[in-house]
This record gives structure tokens, C-alpha cells and sequence, in this order.
């Protein structure tokens, strides 16, 4: 963990130094890609309300999904990935970096002018 941090120190040491402007869809991808993995850690993290109950995990969709008992009967289901729910994650995920990088484009441009 000190070594992310200190290289992340380093890379943002040189940027500001040097003065560049980053792509805003670089930079909107950065913040998109943090916030969904932050919360999507929340989600997976969450405690656990019975022992026997079916997991669901990923926000907006559900990509992941862990068994449990239905009724009296022992249905357990292994992990398994649901692939409509992870390509819907990621085109989601595509939809807000283009939005939040077009967004971002017109604030900056309208500050120059």
C-alpha cells in the first residue's frame, strides 16, 4: 500500500510540475473507475443478513451471485458471474466516463473564454 501511494505522490508530482493539461476523458475515466470500484468494494463488503440467503453483488447490476436455501430445501449455488449484468456494468460505466468527459470539456471550455 506505501509503495501505490508513493508512486501515485510521484506521478502526480511530476504533472503539476510540468503543468499539462490531462484529456478530461482521461480524467473523467480516473474518477468513474474510482467511485464504482469504491462502491461496488462497499457493496461486496456489506454484512451478511442470514447464512441462507442468495448474495447478489454489483451496483448498478447485478454481475455476481452467491447460493443459499430456498425454502426447506438445500439449493446451494456455487459463485457464479452473470455476463449480462457485467457487460451492462460496463457499458454503464462507458456511458458516465463519455457524459462526465463531455461535462467536464464544457466547464473548462466556458472558464477560458
Amino acid at each position: 500500500m506505501f509503495a501505490c501511494s508513493f508512486a501515485g505522490g510521484r506521478v502526480l508530482e511530476r504533472w503539476l510540475k510540468r503543468r499539462t493539461s490531462t484529456s478530461p476523458y482521461l480524467s473523467a475515466a480516473g474518477i468513474t473507475l474510482l467511485v464504482f470500484g469504491l462502491v461496488n468494494v462497499a457493496h461486496f463488503l456489506r454484512p451478511a443478513g442470514l447464512n441462507d440467503n442468495f448474495r447478489q453483488y454489483g451496483i448498478p447490476f447485478t454481475f455476481y451471485r452467491d447460493g443459499g436455501f430456498v425454502g426447506n430445501t438445500y439449493v446451494w449455488q456455487p459463485g457464479r458471474f452473470i455476463w449480462s449484468g457485467l457487460i451492462a456494468d460496463a457499458a454503464f460505466v462507458a456511458v458516465a466516463i463519455v457524459l462526465l468527459g463531455i461535462t467536464w470539456q464544457r466547464v473548462t471550455a466556458n472558464r477560458t473564454r
